[in-house]
């Protein structure tokens, strides 16, 4: 048997295989796939990661964000760039998207009206909101730039709630307004 399996293997090295098939159970009694590098059980490594992922997950996790904060700006930069050389791939993509998912899509407005609707006191003044998204409106025309009507204090809050109010909305640009996501900003908090 030791004889097959060697030969499974020199073949998937010879073929460029990451895994091969013997037809024998491992010493644990699985009937898997074996990886050509170490002639190792993929059933058998996988629950050993997942063993070691147990005991050490805390460790893990805190590598990973450390690996992450360090190569963020890289990341993100490169990321950017992509973007920009695909923008129009980008832009078909979720043109596709919303085509095909028009249903979601009126369903995600109808909330965000809804919100919007309970979160107006009926003392507030809709003629002054309805000036600033004018002016946001304006603003588009004249930079060339897209801007976005944003709630300060945000009126979906994980943690608190702002009031759709003229006092609580500002113009901002759209990629300012998308990367504040639902966030209080720390100068405005």
């Amino acid at each position: 048997m030791r004889e097959r399996d060697d030969k499974e293997r020199r073949i998937a090295k010879i073929t460029g295989n990451k895994r091969y098939y013997t037809g024998n159970l491992c010493p644990r009694g699985h009937d898997a796939e074996r990886y050509t590098v170490n002639g190792r059980c993929c059933t058998c490594a996988y629950m050993t990661y997942q063993d070691w992922l147990k005991t050490r997950k805390k460790e893990f996790n805190a590598i990973q964000r450390a690996s992450h904060a360090k190569h963020r700006e890289k990341q993100n930069s490169k990321c950017k760039i992509y973007y920009k050389e695909h923008k129009q791939y980008f832009r078909w993509a979720h043109q596709d998207w919303r085509e095909n998912n028009y249903r979601s899509d009126i369903l995600r407005r109808m909330v965000r009206d809804k919100r919007i609707k309970y979160a107006t006191p009926p003392w507030v003044d809709l003629l002054e909101v309805t000036k600033i998204y004018l002016k946001c409106r304006e603003t588009n025309i004249l930079t060339g730039i897209k801007h976005h009507v944003d709630h300060i204090e945000p009126i979906a809050g994980k943690d608190r709630c702002g009031l759709h109010v003229p006092w609580n909305l500002q113009i901002l640009t759209a990629s300012e307004n998308c990367s504040k996501k639902n966030k209080v900003t720390s100068a405005n908090s």
